[in-house]
């Protein structure tokens, strides 16, 4: 007898938590880059170091979270 593939959608589906902290940083990351760009456009140190430190932060996390994986630098 043959086995059954998940769907797509049961495949792609995550437990609530995950899937709130998901969200939740790509939101921020989002935030980041559109206040990256608004600091550029209108010239605010400030605010684009603030954007950067912010967005570093996060990267940093993802990417200790992502210890295991294989990466390509570029």
């Amino acid at each position: 007898m043959r086995k059954r593939l998940p769907s797509l959608r049961s495949a792609l589906r995550l437990p609530g938590r995950q899937t709130a902290t998901r969200a939740l940083v790509a939101a921020v990351l989002a935030a980041a880059v559109v206040a990256q760009a608004v600091a550029a456009l209108r010239p605010h140190v400030p605010l684009l170091l603030a954007a950067t430190a912010a967005s570093l932060a996060v990267e940093g996390v993802l990417h200790r979270g992502a210890s295991g994986t294989l990466t390509l630098p570029g």
